[in-house]
């Protein structure tokens, strides 16, 4: 099962620059994605309010009305219409703690860097869209046929893997408990290698996310992307005992 299944997924993307939205946009509608784009926190608006979306990239420096104030006033009108709040994701090439602060603190439910690529957004669909995702599946054969040749080869793989990934999650899970991030971050890269050959893209993603987090000691990070880990790792188990 794979991304290019899925069809029903709106997003829209706020950004000013003509090759971003171009990267977004393609990068998106390889996933299947139905995307639209609009370069000004003012045209944002208006699409926001005429539109449902699924999911919102916002790029933190448009001109104008920048992506934290858009960020703001679309969370203000959807409290007023009483309407859930749409996932927002902040797109930026460089921001400090004290600016991820801000985007978070505004409406935002998370910082990601630019330029955006594929396996983020699967990370994202995934975790913001769990209801339209969970016709994705967290073993993405198709790609790693493709890749690798055969399907025995992958299953082989994937059967390997998961005979050590338990023990793996224990220990990750401990490091975890301990604040220990050092530890966590060897057990992280050692499972990382491996998904690749057995089509867990999705995890891949995650687990790339999370030990980045780990290495710079990025508490918020950690904790956001150690969730996003154990849902995918629920995921996989949940799509493995069909497999055997």
């Amino acid at each position: 099962m794979s991304f290019k299944q899925l069809k029903t997924i709106r997003i829209l993307v706020v950004e000013d620059s003509p090759i971003a939205q171009l990267a977004v946009k393609s990068r998106l509608e390889h996933l299947n994605c139905t995307v639209e784009v609009v370069e000004s926190g003012e045209k944002a608006l208006e699409k926001t309010r005429e539109n449902r979306y699924d999911l919102i990239y916002m790029d933190v420096g448009l001109p104008g009305i920048d992506g934290n104030e858009t960020t703001r006033r679309i969370r203000a009108l959807e409290a007023s219409q009483q309407r859930k709040p749409t996932p927002i994701i902040a797109l930026t090439a460089h921001m400090g703690d004290d600016g991820k602060a801000l985007s978070l603190a505004v409406g935002m439910n998370e910082v990601a860097r630019k330029p955006l690529a594929s396996d983020q957004a699967r990370v994202h669909i995934n975790h913001y869209i769990p209801h339209k995702a969970a016709d994705m599946g967290a073993i993405h054969w198709d790609e790693a046929i493709e890749k690798y040749g055969n399907r025995e080869f992958v299953e082989k793989m994937l059967k390997g893997f998961m005979n050590e990934f338990d023990t793996k999650l224990d220990e990750i899970e401990k490091s975890y408990q301990a604040k220990d991030w050092e530890t966590m971050a060897k057990h992280i890269h050692y499972i990382h290698g491996a998904m690749g050959y057995c089509g867990l893209l999705d995890l891949m993603a995650v687990t790339k996310t999370l030990e980045i987090s780990l290495n710079r000691k990025d508490i918020n990070g950690i904790e956001s992307s150690y969730q996003q880990f154990k849902n995918e790792a629920k995921r996989l188990h949940r799509e493995y005992k069909q497999f055997k």
